[in-house]
């Protein structure tokens, strides 16, 4: 008699899967993270190709004649990060998507764990990834960034728990491709790829042991630069899908008692060193805010984007 888990080993087995990056400037953190993918292929699961979506010429020639599993997607005129994702979705012939940011360090079980969950349950349509910074506490403005991604974590949590969760952080996802047709021009893409599997009726889960690590911003101007970009794009998703987001700013607005004490209770298992940082990073987010609404009103999500150099130094 075959075990549960024996068929889903098989099935994993036989699912094909596309993996793809979208990377700009990160040419030596893309080359290590396409090595690592294409080594998991056929011992943890089958890789149907490889894409790497780059304006950047250098990484381009890197990668091109390294494996013919790669497929390289050269953009001459960069068109951000929704029509580098469009190519990908063009290229990729596998039953599961996954996507990758290159920016990232991920445990080499990370993409077998997401591709396991999506095949285990056939109403679960994307996976994300379990997300954890690797800043430290050495600065306030790391103690800042910590304490935002452990309550983003524990919001996402406490919905994932309850079923109710419509939001991935994107840095490494699942998707199953058939529920994904082209992506229109929207800033938080992940966020989008969340609300239209929901929207098809399908579930979207975290996968807990599936590890990655980001590097937090570690200044102002770059944690304004991320969060304004951020919370503009959860409002522009609110305009095309008349639904609130999923994440700590827009549910304390809802259910503020419960994601207060969601904060307290974060804040206290930090410590006292990061009460500075709560107060910091309050008066960050309300900037990050009045600048998200600012730049919608002036229509400012057509034009190039500030990166945050901070988070790129993984």
């Amino acid at each position: 008699m075959i075990t549960l888990q024996a068929q889903t080993i098989l099935i994993q087995a036989e699912t094909a899967v596309s993996v793809g990056i979208c990377a700009t400037s990160e040419l030596e953190n893309t080359t290590l993270l396409t090595d690592l993918i294409l080594s998991l292929d056929n011992s943890q699961l089958k890789l149907r190709e490889l894409i790497v979506a780059t304006p950047n010429q250098k990484l381009a020639r890197a990668l091109m004649n390294r494996d013919p599993r790669i497929l390289v997607e050269l953009e001459t005129r960069p068109g951000g990060k929704a029509s580098a994702l469009n190519r990908i979705l063009s290229r990729a012939s596998g039953d599961i998507l996954v996507l990758s940011s290159a920016d990232i360090k991920f445990a080499r079980n990370a993409i077998p764990k997401l591709v396991e969950g999506l095949v285990r349950h056939s109403d679960w349509g994307a996976v994300d990834s379990r997300v954890e910074l690797v800043n430290g506490d050495d600065r306030l403005m790391d103690r800042v960034s910590t304490l935002l991604w452990d309550v983003h974590n524990a919001t996402l949590d406490e919905l994932d728990g309850d079923d109710r969760l419509g939001h991935i952080a994107g840095d490494l996802i699942a998707v199953r491709r058939d529920l994904i047709d082209t992506l229109p021009e929207v800033i938080n893409d992940d966020a989008y790829v969340a609300l239209r599997v929901r929207e098809k009726g399908f579930r979207v889960k975290r996968v807990h042991d599936a590890f990655v690590w980001i590097v937090g911003p570690r200044n102002p101007a770059d944690y304004i630069s991320q969060r304004s970009r951020v919370i503009q794009g959860h409002l522009q998703l609110v305009g095309l899908f008349r639904r609130i987001p999923s994440t700590f700013e827009f549910m304390i607005v809802r259910k503020p008692r419960q994601y207060l004490h969601l904060l307290v209770r974060i804040v206290t298992k930090l410590g006292p060193s990061h009460f500075p940082a709560l107060l910091v990073g309050g008066f960050l987010e309300t900037l990050s805010l009045q600048l998200a609404i600012v730049s919608s009103l002036m229509g400012r999500r057509n034009q190039p984007w500030r990166t945050p150099e901070t988070t790129k130094q993984i």
